[in-house]
């Protein structure tokens, strides 16, 4: 950090500016205590002590901290603190000022309590005033009637934050503070900002201020209740009374009531025996539980009263056993694991949908949601837990397998209400007319997205159709909107506890987890019909003029859903040896299996096993999965421990092994490693860079893989929780010269590398963009010392097995580089060039063009040479 800056005055001054600034603090300090003299004269209930009253104190980023609720959800107010020099004292402070904050929802002449939230949202500091020195941040709350009821301190401790580029905190304290009985009308927050040491800088401070007026209003309505697309939201059973689900790591946690699952396993079932055999099937009881008792915990007896006793289970469930998500899966696989019943047989009704039960794909469907998968269940029995369950299921799996609907989202219908054959379309807002689920309006699709723009569950899916030009919607011959995917069902369908008939649509971007959606939600519920475990065909007709793709073609027909088994072969021996289970006979691994609901054979060849894999069990992949049920079913504990045979060392992947040698190579030549995010924003990795993105960029990743280049489009983040987060870094070169600007009060010269990955698109991967490992070098001082970082490169070049083609001897083995003028615009021009190896272009050297230094873009007040290297090319020919 840099030491603080003091201001040219005379000895004499400065003595008489330290005595001015001791004076100063006391009086700050009397002025606190006659404030608290002040608020111990009112009632205990109209002031609340300063250390009492913040509950806690959260240490968040100054531009990311949260606090426990939505901070984005209440009013929010903006203040500035403006310090400045007083001119006869030379001591910098804010002139003190006040914010109205209006009480609202409170009736005349009563009290209510309220949450204040306060965020350090940014500022321009300089780094003297925050490194070296202590500074305050004094909010004083008085109502309208002119008394205080809160004050509070944050301070910076000497020397114990860091800064960020402009030397604003990165880590500070930030606090909920509560205020208590706070009358209807106004909120007078008076704020002072001043640093400690009075020969400091002036600056600005951001600070947000969000006020909750009806703090348990809010903390309730996070659990309200959502019936939509066929279910219900909920965050977790506080209100509701059903079982929850919630995300333990790469697990969830599925809830159930401990009398549906004695009704279910018999009345012998106990917290101990369900809990063994849980962990006898490879799960673990996590909780014991109830609703009563979650709320008690987290909101106090008081917001307990009168909620239910019912006990709840809560068990862990790998995030891949959609067929788990539910009791009625949960009951079905221990019942079938402990022997009481034989692994059921899903099937359709019929071979063939009848006449007029019929989904037809318009082709405008392809350039939004190309696939649909539609599902009918026959003479369903519904009671109220089962439909709580059915409703539960599909949150589940929309917010796993869907990945929150933006893969597949499910809808629910009465389809005694709906007349078929069904349309699936795509059309403009303005010509969708329905009335959704729960609502009494009939509107269009704009007007729908304006009014659930405000709903706490649904406004988080509208972003994925939102700008597209048509929205997704499926009618009956009736031209009856049965949902508009992935946001809404409408309202004419909606299922019923009375409902016999349950028509089943999934809308999707993958028709894979679509069928895997499908398959479990009717597997699932099948049981319940008149005729269980059967269920009636649709058949999906895609129009003729529909465009192709890899998984449907025009005029393509299918039957769904898709309910037959999936076979495939285990080799005995190779599954036997994996666990030590050579003593096994065929037929007992045979009998293992079974008991996870796999059935299987022992085929002529007595070392092949044919398994018939079910489609509640799409987490059967390969045979290593196999083997993982087989050591389930057999037991963990009952696996004999011996001393492996075989002696193996392990050894490192060739580019961290190759990583780890450019490091050593750098490191003695003087270079100081760092370490930057991979996520940056498209300011920094492009405007600051004087580079665009090239759209062409993608396809000659493809065409020349270990080419260099530094304008590849970018893979950017969704939802990025700041503005420094909004892409994945396809350079290098940013992370470090922020680095540089931040340690720029280093004496020079500053050397600088990095090794790390660049993430860039390549449309032939699977997830549309690859990793390429780069290596990064940056030299700083007073004047140009190109030929420095020059040396470094081809020193680093002769231990990658190079040499200058100049250089080459005749019979070298050795692969020649040579330096070719370059244009990139972030280099200064006739001062960079190409690194060319074996004719490919795999890197850029040079002076670094002085806008991208300059105040606009990093703030580096030094010349300033810069290296990057693809390292992914010399895998191959090391």
């Amino acid at each position: 950090m840099a030491s603080v800056m003091a201001v040219t005055v005379p000895e004499a001054m400065c003595q008489k500016l330290d005595a001015l600034a001791r004076r100063f603090n006391c009086m700050l300090e009397r002025e606190q205590e006659l404030e608290l003299e002040m608020g111990a004269m009112d009632s205990e209930e109209s002031f609340v002590n300063p250390d009492e009253a913040v509950e806690r104190m959260l240490s968040g980023h100054s531009l990311g901290f949260q606090p426990d609720r939505a901070f984005d959800t209440l009013p929010v107010y903006q203040v500035c603190f403006d310090l400045r020099r007083h001119p006869k004292t030379g001591i910098f402070r804010s002139s003190q000022q006040q914010l109205s904050i209006e009480i609202q929802e409170a009736e005349a002449k009563s009290t209510r309590v309220v949450e204040v939230y306060v965020e350090m949202v940014g500022g321009n500091f300089r780094r003297d005033v925050v490194a070296k020195q202590e500074c305050c941040l004094r909010l004083r709350f008085w109502t309208n009637e002119e008394r205080p009821v809160f004050l509070s301190s944050v301070f910076w401790p000497s020397g114990g934050c860091m800064v960020d580029k402009n030397g604003m905190p990165v880590t500070i304290e930030n606090g909920r503070l509560q205020l208590l009985r706070v009358a209807c009308g106004q909120l007078i927050l008076s704020y002072v900002f001043f640093p400690l040491e009075p020969r400091s800088f002036p600056g600005m401070l951001a600070v947000a201020v969000g006020v909750n007026t009806a703090p348990e209003r809010i903390r309730e309505k996070e659990y309200q209740e959502d019936e939509e697309e066929g279910e219900e939201e909920c965050g977790e059973c506080h209100t509701c009374g059903r079982p929850a689900v919630s995300w333990l790591g790469g697990e969830e946690c599925e809830s159930v009531f401990f009398d549906s699952l004695q009704k279910a396993l018999g009345n012998d079932v106990t917290e101990e025996s369900f809990d063994e055999l849980c962990f006898e099937f490879g799960l673990e009881l996590d909780d014991v539980t109830s609703q009563k008792a979650m709320v008690e915990k987290e909101r106090g007896a008081q917001a307990a009263e009168g909620l239910s006793d019912r006990v709840i289970f809560k068990v862990d469930v790998p995030a891949n056993r959609y067929d788990l998500l539910c009791i009625e899966g949960l009951v079905r696989a221990l019942q079938v694991f402990k022997g009481v019943i034989p692994a059921p047989l899903y099937k359709l009704s019929s071979p063939k949908p009848a006449a007029q039960m019929t989904m037809t794909v318009k082709k405008e469907t392809a350039q939004i949601r190309p696939f649909v998968v539609c599902a009918i269940l026959r003479n369903v029995t519904f009671d109220q837990d089962r439909y709580e369950s059915f409703i539960e299921l599909q949150d589940k799996l929309h917010q796993n397998i869907c990945r929150r609907r933006t893969l597949v989202a499910i809808g629910t219908h009465d389809l005694s209400t709906l007349k078929p054959p069904f349309t699936y379309e795509a059309l403009p807002p303005k010509e969708i007319r329905f009335t959704p689920l729960n609502q009494t309006e009939e509107m269009d699709g704009s007007r729908m997205m304006e009014v659930l723009s405000a709903h706490q569950q649904l406004k988080t899916y509208l972003p994925i159709i939102r700008d597209s030009p048509v929205y997704p919607v499926i009618y009956d011959s009736n031209r009856v909107v049965l949902s508009l995917p992935p946001i809404i069902n409408g309202e004419h369908s909606k299922i019923k506890l009375e409902t016999k008939d349950v028509f089943i649509e999934c809308t999707a971007t993958d028709l894979t987890k679509a069928n895997v959606v499908l398959n479990t939600v009717v597997t699932m519920f099948a049981e319940y019909c008149k005729e269980p475990f059967v269920a009636e065909p649709v058949e999906v007709v895609y129009a003729d003029d529909y465009p192709g793709n890899t998984f449907i073609k025009p005029g393509d027909k299918r039957i769904y859903p898709m309910l037959d088994s999936r076979e495939m072969t285990a080799n005995i021996p190779r599954m036997q040896q994996a666990l030590g289970l050579e003593k096994l006979t065929g037929e007992q691994v045979r009998d293992y299996l079974r008991k996870m609901s796999l059935p299987c054979d022992v085929g002529k060849d007595k070392d092949v096993l044919k398994v018939q894999v079910p489609v509640t069990r799409s987490d059967i992949m390969h045979e290593c999965d196999l083997v993982e049920d087989l050591a389930i079913s057999y037991g963990y504990n009952n696996l004999e421990t011996s001393v492996p045979q075989t002696v193996a060392v392990s050894g490192g992947q060739p580019v961290n092994n190759l990583s780890d040698m450019v490091r050593t190579e750098l490191a003695m030549a003087g270079f100081t490693e760092c370490m930057n995010w991979s996520l940056l924003s498209q300011k920094e990795n492009y405007t600051w860079m004087r580079r665009e993105p090239d759209p062409k960029g993608a396809q000659l990743t493809v065409e020349k893989p270990h080419e260099y280049s530094a304008t590849s489009p970018s893979v950017s983040v969704s939802n990025p929780k700041t503005v420094g987060f909004e892409i994945v870094r396809t350079t290098l070169i940013p992370g470090i010269l922020k680095t540089l600007a931040n340690n720029k009060q280093l004496p020079p010269p500053i050397r600088l590398f990095e090794v790390g990955d660049v993430v860039i698109q390549e449309p032939t991967k699977e997830v549309g963009c690859k990793n390429v490992r780069r290596l990064v070098a940056v030299h700083c001082n007073m004047r140009s010392q190109f030929s420095l970082l020059h040396g470094a490169l081809d020193q680093l070049m002769y231990s990658l097995n190079c040499e200058p083609e100049h250089e080459q001897k005749e019979g070298s083995k050795r692969r020649t580089f040579k330096l070719e003028a370059s244009n990139d615009p972030a280099f200064f021009p006739g001062m960079q060039a190409h690194i060319i190896c074996s004719g490919i272009k795999i890197g850029i050297i040079g002076e670094l063009h002085p806008e991208v230094l300059g105040k606009k873009c990093f703030e580096i007040n030094m010349p300033t040479s810069a290296l990057e290297l693809n390292l992914e090319p010399f895998l191959d020919w090391l």
